[in-house]
């Protein structure tokens, strides 16, 4: 009757030496700080118009050639965009899982549309991961979320 009881504390020690730790995990995650993140609700890179000017870059897809932490690019022979890939990789073979990208919050129909946006025109790019991507914009952003904001121009 002792040799069962044996190993089952045996089989529960290494779980009781980390259930104090587990704890204490748990307790520093929660923290005491409730309030939302300074940047907004979601934490996102964000590319501003300072850095777009510093690259040197035209258009918004050279812009986001040169400085994009979410998506690699791909062009054709002829240098046209011809896609964005996740830079974490792809999560199918068979579905298209690129990041989805919004101009002034319209969805890109067409990632050559982005050799027309002048890069002089945007104010900031936000990136979006999957996370936060899928969280705000479902389930058919899973690769993340490029968010383009134009700067406003004054009314004539």
């Amino acid at each position: 009757m002792a040799a069962p009881r044996l190993r089952c504390m045996l089989a529960l020690a290494p779980l009781l030496t980390l259930g104090p730790l587990l704890a204490a995990t748990g307790c520093k995650s929660a923290g005491s700080n409730t309030s939302p993140p300074s940047n907004g609700a979601y934490h996102a890179h964000v590319i501003t118009a300072d850095a777009i000017q510093r690259s040197g870059a035209t258009d918004a897809w050279e812009v986001l050639k040169r400085l994009s932490t979410l998506a690699r690019t791909t062009e054709a022979y002829d240098g046209e965009p011809q896609r964005l890939h996740p830079k974490r990789g792809h999560g199918s073979l068979y579905l298209h899982d690129d990041p989805v990208v919004y101009i002034d919050g319209v969805p890109l129909s067409d990632i050559r549309a982005l050799r027309q946006v002048g890069a002089a025109d945007i104010d900031k790019i936000e990136e979006m991961g999957s996370v936060e991507a899928t969280a705000y914009f479902g389930t058919n952003s899973n690769a993340g979320v490029i968010l383009i904001h134009s700067r406003s121009r004054p009314a004539n």
